[in-house]
């Protein structure tokens, strides 16, 4: 039986207020994990086959790949390796040097393609929606005026 006023009854009171903390810190971050607050451009997530397609058209058109593909799977695996559940701990640098390296769309679109669909304990990602999940605003605003600076027409 706990008594006003005693230190047991003081304990017991913050134990609650840190957990109930810590289940709202944890909570408002699974939301901003899982597309809570996505940013502007979340529906540029295509779908793989759509992704091929669009890779076709665009080597159809003249933008032939400017790399080997084995190139474009390396760097799938680099900005995969360089990405962390929390955006802050990213290796942005990395993931925004390899966006640098992509002459046209078909290079882009290859990157998308080699980078396919990863997993981690907190779900599954492809190369758009680990940009948009995974990475600050400022980065990826950062990578779209790099696209854009190519002449590349695709927005994160």
């Amino acid at each position: 039986m706990r008594h006003a006023g005693t230190i047991g009854s003081a304990l017991d009171d913050v134990t609650v207020i840190l957990v109930a903390g810590a289940l709202g810190v944890g909570g408002y971050f699974l939301y901003k994990l899982f597309g809570g607050g996505s940013p502007p451009g979340a529906s540029n997530t295509t779908s793989t086959q759509q992704t091929s397609a669009d890779l076709q058209t665009s080597i159809n058109s003249g933008q032939p790949l400017s790399y080997p593909l084995s190139q474009y799977q390396s760097w799938a695996q680099q900005i995969w390796q360089a990405m962390s559940s929390i955006p802050s701990m990213t290796n942005s640098a990395q993931i925004i040097q390899i966006f640098t390296q992509m002459n046209n769309l078909s290079d882009l679109l290859e990157l998308i393609t080699a980078f396919g669909t990863q997993s981690s304990l907190l779900g599954s990602y492809t190369l758009p929606t680990a940009v948009q999940g995974l990475m600050e605003q400022s980065d990826i605003d950062q990578i779209n005026a790099d696209l854009q600076n190519a002449g590349i027409n695709y927005q994160f």
